[in-house]
């Protein structure tokens, strides 16, 4: 088997790149020229001028870009998104817990989930260090600088060192080398840092892969994966919307004619919208499970194409929840290609969201206070979750309230500034109204119709 050299890596990037754009303008052009979705530059490190890495191994290859930006310089701190390694007793300094205790957020689901390592690690794991690598060259990648290093290290003594010993303690669940070509793994908007907090990296893009033979990069192909890795890189883009492009018998997006599968899609989404309308618009009915029945029986208003589970159970160990329970459960769970998920708690429509002076209400707290308990368990409880969600203890998961509708926001408030505001305070990716569920399938609808030509 011939392996892939620096030129070589150097040359499929470059094509991967000018493919992946050109499919980006085609996604986002309106019709009929396009798909007309909306622009979502941050989904792949593909689409900006960012410098960026490729690091071979002698038996993988990871794609690195380090220019992501953090909900907040402090993130390491609290807030993250980020994993953390830690030992017991833990290693977080007594200024660090002191100033969390000040806060009233010690013992909280800050948005850093730690990882316990049963032993002591390496001091050049623990600090991210690498040796010298037996050759290194920089490119220039359709404008974008891309550096690529060789390691004599297996992909696991990379990982290990990019996370600070993180994916040396949880499994990433990396592809076998007997998989297709470029069936890799991606994380996305997710810090890595020590327990002492002197090691940090936010990470905007990692992508994490298995072959080195020459045939896997050779830029012929890179056309025919640029049609699965965008639809993917949509799915994954949970902030802005709902819908994944992954999967089922959809071509690449915005170029072939698209018949069958989505104009049954059309159709139940089409119906599931009336249906929820009309519910909402039903002053009899109120109650929560009335609404839960609904969504579990047209799961399409969720999400399009992710598969949804009702009720999921997180049962902990015997006695080993914080606040007395035997387990927690999401309203909703959904599973996307590439093992990422969203967790997803739904309250009435009819419950307020906010106060007069302004403050978030109870009933939106006591739901973030649930969303807390799940990240609590996924981070103290990897082995009850990881074969069943390989990926969700790796932080592949957003979160999501759905509660209220918009006319209930007291004295006119703008709905859309106040949930950003809520979700900045409650620590959680999404909190959306009944009436901003109905508007997000309806921009489904609407984005999916412009595919029918």
């Amino acid at each position: 088997m011939t392996q892939v050299n620096l030129n070589d890596v150097a040359k499929y990037l470059s094509t991967y790149i000018e493919e992946y754009r050109l499919a980006y303008d085609r996604l986002t052009l309106d019709a009929p020229h396009g798909a007309g979705y909306p622009e979502r530059k941050s989904i792949s490190t593909y689409l900006d001028d960012a410098p960026f890495e490729c690091l071979l191994g002698t038996d993988g290859w990871v794609i690195v870009d380090s220019a992501g930006v953090p909900r907040n310089e402090n993130w390491h701190i609290a807030g993250g998104p980020a994993m953390m390694i830690d030992y017991e007793p833990t290693a977080v300094p007594k200024e660090i817990r002191q100033l969390l205790i000040d806060e009233g957020i010690w013992g909280e689901s800050i948005g850093i989930y730690r990882i316990v390592s049963p032993a002591k690690l390496p001091i050049d794991i623990w600090t991210g260090s690498f040796p010298v690598p037996l050759e290194r060259s920089s490119f220039e990648c359709a404008g974008k600088p891309l550096l690529v290093k060789r390691y004599d290290l297996p992909i696991m003594g990379i990982l290990a060192r990019l996370t600070f010993g993180v994916m040396s303690v949880i499994d990433p669940q990396l592809p076998p080398e007997e998989e297709p070509f470029w069936m890799t793994r991606k994380i996305q908007k997710l810090g890595y840092t020590t327990a002492d907090r002197r090691h940090r990296t936010f990470f905007k893009y990692l992508e994490i892969g298995r072959h080195l033979d020459l045939a896997a990069w050779d830029p012929r192909s890179a056309w025919a994966r640029v049609g699965v890795d965008l639809r993917s890189d949509y799915a994954s883009d949970l902030a802005g919307g709902t819908i994944s492009f992954v999967g089922r018998s959809i071509p690449a997006l915005g170029q072939e004619e698209v018949t069958g599968p989505t104009e049954d899609i059309l159709t139940s989404l089409n119906v599931a919208i009336d249906g929820l309308q009309g519910l909402l618009n039903d002053q009899d009915v109120e109650r929560e499970d009335e609404f839960h029945q609904f969504l579990l029986d047209n799961p399409i208003l969720l999400d399009v194409y992710g598969e949804v589970e009702s009720k999921p159970q997180f049962r902990y160990p015997s006695e080993d929840s914080p606040i007395g329970k035997t387990h927690v459960e999401p309203d909703f769970l959904i599973s996307y290609p590439g093992r990422t998920y969203r967790l997803i708690e739904i309250e009435r429509p009819g419950k307020r969201i906010d106060t007069a002076h302004g403050e978030t209400r109870a009933e939106l707290t006591q739901a973030a206070f649930q969303i807390g308990e799940w990240r609590d368990f996924i981070a103290n409880h990897p082995s009850q979750l990881q074969d069943q969600f390989p990926g969700l203890v790796s932080g592949n998961y957003r979160t999501t309230i759905v509660i209220g509708r918009d006319h209930l926001l007291r004295d006119g408030r703008s709905v859309e500034r106040y949930l950003s505001l809520a979700r900045q305070q409650l620590a959680v990716d999404e909190v959306i109204t009944y009436d901003g569920l109905l508007d997000l399938a309806r921009n489904a609808y609407a984005r999916l119709s412009a595919l029918i030509v």
